[in-house]
């Protein structure tokens, strides 16, 4: 079945052919909850898809899926977050994987780009402002490793203190 789909003001039209089986729709007997066909062209989208996404066209907009896969004609340009992404095709603005990111050979990323992982191959652009969940993780781990080492250092001044210890007067050892 094909059908149009009108989106925003601009009123975009995008021909998707989607053939229900059971509880999900599915398209052209892949294994997606979503697909953008490589003609469409979807502008102020605001998706969220608790299973699979593949463009192959145009998609303008918010999307927030488990996995996302981005074919070569493909072009996805807002604010994107996934579980895990496998670019071909080009993305740009914003993306946040949670797992791995996947850039093809083909892909091209650009703006602020957050994963857990990240896998490239020759060729794949990234450009923009780029940080990783482990980033998060370790300055989580520096900030307790730091206040640990603050408590030690006070626990150890003032046992010095007490005891009338080498540094009690001000004096160094030096």
């Amino acid at each position: 079945m094909a059908s149009d789909v009108k989106a925003g003001d601009n009123a975009s039209h995008a021909k998707i052919k989607n053939k229900p089986t059971g509880d999900t729709v599915m398209a052209d007997s892949n294994d997606y909850e979503f697909y953008v066909g490589s003609e469409s062209i979807l502008e102020g989208a605001a998706l969220e898809i608790n299973g699979t996404a593949r463009i192959d066209g145009t998609l303008i907009g918010k999307v927030k899926v488990k996995h996302l896969i981005v074919g070569k004609p493909a072009r996805v340009q807002g604010d994107i977050q996934s579980e895990t992404a496998d670019i071909e095709g080009t993305v740009e603005d914003s993306i946040e994987v949670d797992g791995k990111l996947t850039i093809r050979q083909t892909g091209r990323v650009r703006g602020k780009i957050s994963y857990g992982s990240l896998e490239t191959e020759e060729g794949a652009k990234l450009i923009g402002e780029v940080s990783t969940t482990w980033d998060a993780d370790y300055d989580s781990e520096s900030a307790e490793e730091t206040e640990s080492n603050d408590r030690l250092g006070s626990l150890v001044s003032s046992i010095n203190d007490d005891a009338g210890g080498p540094n009690s007067d001000g004096d160094d050892l030096y």
